[in-house]
């Protein structure tokens, strides 16, 4: 692919590529800077119907460091479809590992980036957050939504903090109804 000739380029860090469409394998890139340590999940986009099966099939497997495993942020990139696009077509947050602290979640164009908590019982706690597309790509209701970007910060003790920057530049949107009633009633 075109990511690939760019990676091997040294033009760009292509992570995340799923290669194994009958079993994912996802291990992290591990950073630390200071005290803080990131391990950074990525995922490329999978037909949504067949990683939905892999997830539920318990296919999809997320490695993690060996050593300090609690220190560690955990950020998953995901390029999927989050809303529910028909029984299989979206992935649920519920397949997400209960050990990430945030998902990044891409493909959708909704900007939703304030970090939205998600709970799945006693083991299953982190955050969604979802950047949208940074323009209008399609004439929808969810693309007049105002556009924003973020920064990201990690602490030691898994904390995280989102600084979000609304766009400036973006041409805007505007949805509006308009019932037109029959003229014969």
């Amino acid at each position: 692919s075109v990511l690939d000739n760019l990676h091997a380029a040294g033009l760009i860090n292509y992570f995340g590529k799923v290669s194994n469409l009958k079993e994912v394998e996802v291990s992290p890139l591990l950073i630390t800077k200071g005290s803080a340590k990131l391990g950074l999940y990525g995922m490329s986009s999978v037909k949504d119907e067949r990683l939905y099966r892999l997830f539920r099939e318990k296919m999809v497997k997320m490695y993690r460091p060996e050593e300090d495993t609690e220190s560690w942020f955990n950020l998953l990139v995901l390029h999927q479809n989050r809303a529910q696009r028909g029984p299989t077509n979206f992935i649920p947050d519920h397949f997400i590992d209960g050990f990430v602290d945030l998902v990044l979640w891409g493909h959708e164009h909704d900007c939703r980036i304030t970090p939205e908590k998600v709970v799945h019982g006693d083991e299953k706690t982190f955050h969604i957050t979802q950047p949208g597309s940074s323009v209008a790509t399609s004439l929808c209701e969810g693309e007049a939504i105002p556009k924003k970007i973020g920064i990201l910060s990690i602490a030691p003790g898994r904390l995280f903090q989102l600084q979000e920057i609304p766009l400036k530049t973006v041409r805007p949107m505007i949805f509006k109804d308009i019932w037109i009633e029959d003229p014969q009633h």
